[in-house]
């Protein structure tokens, strides 16, 4: 949990105060299983000054309060003003994030397991919290929101993954953006940069493959003495994601 301050933006007369004062009004109303978007309805406000206190925020810049019920964009920007910039300012040092950049469309967050030993899944983001699961070397996740001691929620209520301990560490989970994807050409010098179309077919790709092996290791966790419904539920689930007849066959055998 880290407190913020509202920067003023540059606040030196009247005008600027106003505006900086407009840029951070929207307060976007905490709504249960949601993350907030520019388009929000606005439940309130902050002047700059203010402080205030936030538990986790989105990738592309909105932080959960503490002791609201509400959000704030931390990007002044977003907020339909002139200026760009940060229009909060961490007091804490020590905030650890897993992506610090902000991204540029709102919604979920793609990342890839990069810890050797995988990582493990928790209810809560924290060391002693219950697992729920396990993410092995190279598998993608998808997250909603980060908090600020380097740890992700799982979208879907899926549980937190750690992505990082301190900022010298070895980071857990790499974050992967459709405009990071790059091509390499067969003979080529260099690395190019896909078009943007291209770019977010592939992030598309990675998504669905993400579902397929998550669905494939319900799948398998069913087969090992499972109810045959919850077995059954699982097997419907690997169909509809694409997940193929061989490893549908090998998961049957599992039963065995």
């Amino acid at each position: 949990m880290f407190e913020f301050d509202f920067d003023d933006l540059g606040a030196g007369g009247a005008e600027e105060t106003a505006r900086a004062v407009a840029m951070l009004a929207r307060l976007a109303p905490a709504m249960p299983g949601a993350v907030p978007a520019g388009g929000a309805p606005v439940c309130g406000g902050k002047r700059p000054g203010d402080v205030v206190r936030g538990v986790e925020e989105t990738f592309d810049g909105w932080v959960k309060l503490a002791d609201e019920n509400g959000w704030i964009c931390k990007a002044g920007e977003a907020l339909g003003g002139s200026e760009s910039g940060e229009a909060l300012e961490a007091l804490d040092a020590t905030v650890l994030l897993a992506e610090p950049g902000l991204a540029r469309m709102p919604g979920r967050q793609m990342f890839e397991v990069a810890a050797s030993a995988g990582v493990q899944v928790r209810r809560e983001p924290a060391e002693g919290a219950l697992v729920l699961g396990v993410r092995t070397f190279g598998e993608f996740v998808l997250a909603e929101t980060q908090s600020y001691h380097g740890w992700v929620r799982l979208s879907d209520d899926e549980g937190w993954v750690q992505a990082l301990e301190d900022p010298r560490s070895e980071r857990w989970l790499l974050c992967v953006r459709p405009e990071e994807l790059q091509l390499s050409i067969p003979g080529a010098l260099q690395e190019v940069q896909l078009p943007s179309p291209a770019a977010e077919e592939l992030a598309a790709a990675a998504r669905e493959e993400a579902v397929r092996r998550e669905a494939l290791r319900q799948l398998e966790a069913a087969a090992v003495g499972s109810a045959s419904a919850v077995f059954r539920a699982a097997l419907e689930v690997a169909r509809q994601t694409g997940v193929s007849k061989k490893d549908i066959a090998r998961a049957n055998a599992m039963r065995v």
